[in-house]
């Protein structure tokens, strides 16, 4: 499998950001956070406005749309750096995975393998990312593993919602020293 990593163009962008809150909204709901699909809902565009108050332009995040072909979407992949600074000559920062979204048909086919490739290449040598981090529904057991099977570590559990019936991993890989 061959994936193409193109960054969308702002009516794209669009439609990252409506899949990324909607599936978010539906994570949250399926792993317990919210018990109604509206509140999960008006919880998840809070969230994900509140990450890109600028939109496509807010500093520091980067997207990509993930392509098999030219008429076949994979998936999409957003990242955040976080505290860029040259140290030593050298730009030095940490890298988030905000989202990474493989479609259902592509599973289990190197897609997301592939796309993490990707992401972690891009963060440590174009933008000096030392380390990854991300969080991870403690119940999504696929993507823990995946996580996992890369060399990111738990760091801690926590719950973004009191109510939450379950928790998140915060997860996190060094990429270069």
């Amino acid at each position: 499998m061959t994936i193409q990593f193109i960054k969308p163009s702002p009516e794209r962008f669009l439609r990252l950001k409506t899949h990324a809150s909607e599936t978010y909204a539906r994570e949250m709901l399926r792993y317990g956070e919210f018990q109604g699909i509206s509140e999960s809902q008006k919880r998840a565009e809070a969230e994900i406005q509140e990450y890109l108050p600028e939109g496509q332009k807010t500093m520091g995040h980067y997207f990509y749309e993930l392509w098999e072909t030219e008429k076949q979407q994979t998936g999409y992949l957003w990242f955040i750096i976080q505290n860029p600074q040259i140290v030593d000559q050298r730009l030095q920062s940490h890298a988030f995975l905000a989202y990474i979204f493989i479609d259902e048909t592509k599973r289990r086919q190197q897609a997301a393998t592939l796309a993490m490739d990707f992401y972690e290449k891009t963060v440590a040598e174009k933008y000096g990312a030392s380390d990854s981090s991300l969080y991870v529904f403690k119940e999504n057991k696929p993507a823990v593993a995946l996580y996992q099977k890369r060399g990111y570590q738990i760091i801690h559990e926590t719950r973004f919602n009191l109510a939450a019936q379950n928790s998140r991993f915060f997860m996190k890989k060094i990429l270069m020293p």
